[in-house]
């Protein structure tokens, strides 16, 4: 009698260990802020999302995140081709950029049917080109048609680095102070230094010319090194007095 009603309860109680547990691996663990963003869609619009693909394989380079907005005729129809046609398109355009690109994950959205939203997030390896920023390199792709139905006319976009900060003030760039305070004075280039050096390849530079880093001036973030040598600074200006003292000797007592 005692197993007619003990062997119900037992299935009732593996039934609620089992969906607890698929809950639990449902959940997943929480990702880095970093490493991944959310599209926020209003309640009120008609939207679809598609995620082309996942779980990106960091590089030891730049981690970049790219923000969009584009206009896409009959958009929602086309969402998951679009989406996937445009990743690798963005992959593409960075490898023939000779650019160490690891890969690209996109998720993708539409509203109404025309406005293509997008999150990508671009993974690099270290040891990329100096000439070009990863900015130029995704405005080129855009003059010259390279990204589906993106161009400059119908596209905005952001581009934020993961990882790297730039310094607060702004300090002469290397070899500046001996070539500009060592010489004639006067303005030399400073920057804002980013760091670590491997995730900000391919970031926009802040620079700027600017005066007043020479020693003896307002700022005076140059070290005094040039002193035997000349400067621009009036305190490193030669001893002329000592340079004639030593040529009249030499006249006299020859």
């Amino acid at each position: 009698m005692v197993n007619i009603y003990v062997m119900p309860a037992l299935m009732i109680l593996q039934g609620l260990f089992l969906s607890y547990a698929m809950a639990q691996s449902g959940s997943g663990s929480g990702s880095d802020d970093e490493s991944s963003s959310t599209m926020v869609i209003s309640p009120t619009s008609t939207s679809a999302t598609s995620s082309s693909s996942v779980n990106l394989t960091p590089g030891e380079g730049p981690q970049v995140k790219l923000n969009l907005r584009t206009s896409v005729n009959n958009c929602s129809a086309n969402l998951q081709n679009f989406t996937e046609n445009l990743e690798d398109e963005i992959y593409q355009v960075y490898k023939s950029g000779k650019f160490l690109i690891v890969k690209v994950t996109l998720i993708g959205s539409c509203e109404e049917s025309v406005l293509f939203e997008a999150i990508a997030t671009l993974s690099f390896n270290s040891g990329n080109p100096s000439d070009k920023t990863i900015k130029e390199v995704f405005e080129d792709a855009l003059k010259e048609g390279s990204l589906s139905d993106l161009t400059e006319n119908n596209t905005n976009f952001t581009i934020t680095f993961v990882g790297a900060t730039f310094s607060e003030t702004y300090t002469p760039k290397e070899g500046q102070c001996d070539a500009i305070c060592c010489g004639a004075g006067g303005e030399l280039m400073v920057e804002r230094v980013c760091t670590p050096a491997n995730k900000c390849e391919g970031i926009e530079r802040k620079e700027k010319m600017e005066s007043g880093h020479c020693p003896g001036e307002s700022e005076a973030t140059c070290p005094d090194t040039c002193e035997d040598e000349g400067s621009g600074s009036p305190n490193n200006l030669p001893n002329f007095a000592v340079i004639i003292l030593l040529v009249l000797s030499k006249t006299l007592f020859c």
